[in-house]
């Protein structure tokens, strides 16, 4: 089907000489609307932003099975950012909320499945200022 419908707008734009979507775009587009609203003054400014897939982090609380709902209910969930208000210029957190403008035609999901997690260095040959340990830890 989706063979089908790709052939079908090939023809469609060479008929009409207009520039359609790339196949990748017209099926797995996900326009969302960023917002970030200054904590002091309330000042918040918007941006659309494309994504073709959503990389989700996999919930790890152990009172619950993670699921695809959990995950994007983590991935949309707001979330505050460090960043310098252009307006007041005092405030330096904001609150990021998203929201989805257009839905694809195919969701395309990453699940990030591992976990990487930093180790406090106990061996005190290493020369100070290095790297600390990371650990990465897989999921079945």
């Amino acid at each position: 089907r989706i063979h089908d419908e790709l052939v079908e707008n090939k023809e469609d734009s060479e008929d009409d000489g207009c520039e359609k979507l790339r196949p990748n775009d017209q099926f797995f587009r996900i326009d969302v609307e960023v917002c970030l609203t200054c904590k002091s003054c309330g000042y918040s400014r918007t941006k659309e932003e494309m994504y073709r897939n959503l990389s989700l982090d996999i919930d790890t609380s152990p009172s619950e099975k993670p699921t695809v709902q959990s995950c994007l209910e983590s991935f949309f969930r707001p979330e505050d950012r460090e960043i310098k208000c252009e307006k007041c210029e005092e405030g330096n957190v904001a609150t990021q909320t998203m929201k989805i403008l257009s839905k694809p035609k195919a969701l395309l999901l990453h699940l990030k499945r591992f976990i990487v997690s930093e180790q406090p260095t106990t061996d005190e040959n290493q020369p100070s200022g290095t790297s600390p340990n990371l650990e990465i830890v897989f999921r079945k």
